[in-house]
């Protein structure tokens, strides 16, 4: 809609395309919260095509000169298995979709400083005063950390140490 709204000049189909864009992957963080919340999945997209919703948004971002846009859409492609980054999707257009290589790069960046910081958080976290067996409940947290890396790098198919 927006290639067509700016080849023909037709404002309005302009506007409703950056809407909808800049509702989907806003620039604050207080407008992620609201819109992750609004749109968790597109309507009439499976699983697998809302994974490339963001890959497409990318691209298209790149193209357009959406770059306000970037941020939040790297962060959700950063989130998808690391199979669909090096994956193509052929939408019901024709048109064929797939991350450049540099974007699977920032992609996967991301996605480790994002496991890091998770990882960071997790070790972190303090045993609450009520724990009646202090090093207990420290191993505990030790393990759910470990536990979180395990299974977020099994999720995305990469080794983290």
């Amino acid at each position: 809609m927006l290639r067509i709204g700016r080849k023909y000049e037709i404002d309005w189909m302009i506007t409703n395309a950056l809407d909808w864009f800049n509702s989907r992957y806003p620039q604050t963080l207080i407008d992620y919260d609201k819109a992750v919340s609004k749109f968790i999945r597109p309507l009439g997209l499976s699983t697998t095509e809302a994974g490339f919703e963001h890959i497409m948004t990318v691209n298209i971002a790149w193209k357009e000169r959406l770059y306000h846009i970037l941020p939040c859409a790297f962060y959700r492609c950063a989130q998808l298995p690391a199979r669909m980054l090096f994956s193509a999707y052929t939408d019901e257009h024709g048109n064929h979709w797939i991350l450049e290589e540099a974007d699977v790069e920032r992609c996967i960046q991301g996605r480790d400083a994002l496991m890091l910081r998770r990882q960071q958080q997790i070790s972190g976290m303090k045993t609450a005063a009520s724990c009646k067996q202090p090093t207990v409940c420290r191993r505990i947290l030790m393990e759910q950390t470990d536990n979180y890396v395990r299974v977020a790098s099994s999720y995305y198919n990469v080794d983290v140490f």
